[in-house]
C-alpha cells in the first residue's frame, strides 16, 4: 500500500474525529437532529416567483443567517427568506475569545453564478480597537489542506440553487462592545454585493473558542488544523458505529458536508 496515501487516510480520520466528536454532555439525540427547523420549511413555487419578480434586476440574492439556523436546503428556498427578503446587513453576538461563525446564503436567481469570491474590511470597535480583515476566513472558498498547504477552491452555484458561505472570525479575548465592518461577495460573472456587519462582543472570555457548545459551530476552524503534521505522534480515535460520540460526529459531518455542497459525502 502507498504509505503517503495511508498517512492521508489516517490523518483525515484523526482530524475528522477531533473536529466533530462531542463531549459526553453535548451529544445530539436523533430527535434533536431531525427536529423541525424553519430552514427546512420550503417555500412554494408561487412564493419564489413573487420574490424573483420583486427583485427583477438581481442575478443572485444574499441571505445572511445566524449560526443557530444552519442552511440545509441547497435546491430550494426556506419560507423565512421569502418573508424577510434578501439582506444587506448582518448583526450577531459573540463572546471574547470565540471563533465566531455566521453564514451568507447565496441564491443563484437567474443564472449560474461563477467563481464566488469574498472580501472583508476590518471590524472597527470602541477606543480604536480593530479586528483585522486578514483574520477572516470563509471555509467554502479556501483554507489549509491535509498537507498543511494553503489552497483556494472555486465556488460555482447552479441557477436555482443555494450555496451557504460559512465565515469565521477569531474574536480577541480583550475585545468588548460593538464592532462594525462589511464584507463583499464578488462573483466572477456578476456585480459585487456588500453586506454590512455588526458584531456585539460581550460576556466572559471563552478559553476553548466556543468548542464546548456545538451550536456555536466554532469547531469549523479545525478544518484548517495542522495537528498531526509535525514529527510527533498523533492520537488515533477508535470509534464504532454504536458509540454515541460516533453517531453525533457523523450527524454533524453530514450537516457540514451538505453545507459545502457535498451532499453524498456521508451517504454510506
Amino acid at each position: 500500500m502507498n504509505l503517503e496515501y495511508l498517512r492521508s487516510v489516517v490523518l483525515s480520520a484523526v482530524l475528522l474525529a477531533a473536529t466533530f466528536a462531542l463531549p459526553s454532555s453535548g451529544v445530539i439525540t436523533p430527535e434533536e437532529f431531525n427536529a423541525d427547523s424553519p430552514m427546512e420549511a420550503q417555500a412554494a413555487q408561487e412564493e419564489v416567483a413573487k420574490l424573483l419578480a420583486e427583485h427583477a434586476g438581481r442575478d443572485y440574492m444574499l441571505f445572511p443567517e445566524d449560526r443557530l439556523r444552519p442552511i440545509r436546503m441547497l435546491e430550494a428556498l426556506p419560507r423565512r427568506w421569502i418573508e424577510s427578503g434578501p439582506g444587506s446587513s448582518f448583526r450577531g453576538q459573540a463572546r471574547p475569545g470565540e471563533f465566531y461563525v455566521f453564514q451568507i446564503g447565496l441564491f443563484a436567481a437567474r443564472k449560474d453564478i461563477i467563481d464566488v469570491g469574498m472580501e472583508y474590511s476590518d471590524l472597527k470597535g470602541p477606543l480604536g480597537k480593530i479586528i483585522s480583515s486578514s483574520l477572516f476566513r470563509c471555509i467554502n472558498v479556501g483554507g489549509i489542506d491535509w498537507k498543511g498547504q494553503r489552497f483556494t477552491r472555486q465556488v460555482n452555484v447552479t441557477k436555482g440553487h443555494v450555496q451557504p458561505l460559512w465565515i469565521g472570525i477569531p474574536i480577541p479575548k480583550q475585545a468588548f462592545g460593538r464592532y462594525d465592518g462589511e464584507l463583499t461577495v464578488r462573483p466572477g460573472n456578476s456585480k459585487p454585493t456588500r453586506v454590512k456587519l455588526i458584531v456585539e462582543v460581550a460576556g466572559e472570555a471563552l478559553d476553548d473558542h466556543g468548542d464546548g457548545q456545538l451550536w456555536r459551530h466554532s469547531r469549523l476552524r479545525r478544518l484548517d488544523s495542522t495537528v498531526g503534521l509535525s514529527a510527533g505522534h498523533a492520537t488515533v480515535f477508535l470509534l464504532s458505529n454504536s458509540n454515541p460520540i460516533y453517531l453525533s460526529m457523523m450527524a454533524s459531518c453530514c450537516e457540514y458536508y451538505c453545507g459545502l455542497g457535498k451532499t453524498t459525502a456521508c451517504a454510506s
